[in-house]
């Protein structure tokens, strides 16, 4: 993620009151209404291909033979795919739909805090970066990484798809104003996200700390509500749309030794998710300089496949658990039934995920992939933290609490995401919206903790 400094931040003007548009309302709500259901309709159909894709290209590999032709036919599928991508990653026109979109999009944003660059000069860069073709290619490539074998998250893509559209509709209605370039832009985030976490105050309050900084403004905060709330109405009405796990509340009142075990899971978590996880990507870099672009897409789908392969044959690893979006897992992890389990109850299989899950989001991301770090930063919490709890567990270590695992993984997700993504409001959001209320208390914990420690994190990795 880019860095913004305090003063750059401080510096953008206090737009407080929608007046300041100076745009009729009838213009405000009907351009805030193409933008959120242009992006719920291409947000919704992107990770339904993806999920669907992904169940039929798993199902292909086999776990009692090493060598056959379904092993075969998947390493061809996923190597040729990802030697397109290569070769479209070549082309300029389709140098804007590759990486991680979230780091991208805060980069884009940077230019609102800057004093040297004008609105309007932001405005004509904004347009001459952004359009309709823009989230077009950035879905096709991302169902090409993620569909196709790659490893990693949605929502990184889903916004700068929804930005750009909110850019596509502001060139529509011919916006001269910054302040409306932004809040369309602010609202197709927000409908992206909601529809993809079916989270509608995350969505809002996630798009309104990325495109205005540390600056709260609450009456566009109702613009991005509107947004989320015409997506979420959307999702629930039209497609089924669920959360993507529902938990069951815990006490509001915590125990010393509870907080404690929060401390020390946001402690584990913190050097998993800051120096784990950059590490991994910094090796994965370096290891990648030396090789040519285009035969880096096709290199990084052959280990990834190579790796899903050898995991299910020896150690009985399912491909869902290693490649994709890795929602299924997350949701086994929550779920706790010893049915859908299996070995993700032994901790060393659980840590060697994270490990070879992180190492494979890598691979995809630096090779130019289109993905995200969000939801693998909620894998990556979510396993890590159920890893110590099961070690712990083993270890006779553990006081006989009810919905203990719950809590080490709810923890293990705010320590996550504060880590990679550094919007602790939207996390402490996510964790109440998402998991249940009665956890805001462990997240904030968490969150103050794990923010402290991914500081030193990146210090020590030279960030």
């Amino acid at each position: 993620m880019a860095k913004l400094k305090l003063s750059e931040k401080l510096s953008v003007l206090d737009r407080s009151d929608l007046s300041d548009l100076d745009v009729p309302p009838l213009i405000v709500m009907s351009s805030i209404l193409i933008v959120t259901v242009v992006t719920w309709g291409l947000s919704s159909f992107m990770v339904s291909a993806i999920l669907h894709t992904n169940h039929f290209l798993f199902e292909v590999i086999t776990e009692s033979s090493l060598f056959s032709m379904n092993h075969l036919y998947f390493i061809l599928t996923i190597t040729s795919v990802a030697f397109i991508r290569a070769l479209l990653y070549q082309r300029p026109w389709f140098s804007d739909a590759f990486g991680d979109g979230s780091s991208q999009a805060l980069q884009h944003f940077h230019k609102t805090y800057s004093a040297k660059t004008s609105p309007q000069n932001i405005i004509k860069q904004t347009y001459q970066n952004g359009s309709i073709t823009s989230a077009l290619k950035r879905v096709f490539v991302t169902i090409m990484t993620l569909a196709f074998g790659g490893s990693g998250g949605v929502e990184g893509p889903a916004i700068p798809i929804g930005q750009r559209i909110g850019v596509f509709v502001a060139k529509l209605f011919s916006v001269n104003n910054l302040l409306f370039l932004r809040l369309l832009e602010m609202c197709g985030i927000s409908a992206a996200i909601t529809t993809l976490l079916h989270a509608p105050m995350t969505g809002s309050v996630f798009a309104l700390e990325l495109v205005f900084g540390c600056k709260f403004v609450y009456r566009l905060l109702l613009c991005s509500l509107a947004s989320s709330l015409v997506a979420f109405i959307l999702s629930n009405h039209l497609l089924e749309g669920k959360a993507l796990f529902a938990l069951a509340p815990h006490p509001i009142s915590y125990h010393m030794h509870e907080y404690i075990i929060v401390i020390i899971t946001s402690i584990f978590v913190s050097i998993v998710s800051g120096l784990g996880l950059r590490g991994i990507f910094k090796l994965i870099d370096w290891c990648y300089t030396p090789i040519p672009n285009w035969f880096r897409a096709p290199m990084g789908a052959l280990i990834c496949a190579l790796t899903a392969i050898f995991a299910y044959h020896y150690a009985g690893i399912e491909p869902r658990h290693l490649l994709g979006v890795g929602e299924e897992t997350i949701v086994d992890l929550f779920t706790g039934e010893s049915s859908t389990l299996g070995i993700l109850l032994d901790w060393r299989v659980l840590f060697g995920i994270v490990v070879i899950k992180i190492f494979l989001t890598g691979l995809t991301i630096s090779a130019g992939g289109s993905a995200g770090l969000l939801i693998p930063a909620v894998y990556v919490g979510v396993a890590s933290s159920s890893a110590l709890y099961f070690f712990l567990k083993t270890m006779h270590y553990l006081p006989m609490i009810d919905g203990l695992s719950t809590l080490f993984m709810v923890t293990g997700i705010a320590s996550a995401l504060i880590c990679v993504m550094d919007l602790p409001i939207a996390t402490v959001i996510f964790i109440s919206e998402i998991c249940d209320v009665s956890f805001t208390a462990p997240c904030i914990v968490a969150v103050t903790i794990s923010r402290i420690l991914s500081h030193y994190c990146k210090k020590a990795l030279g960030e």
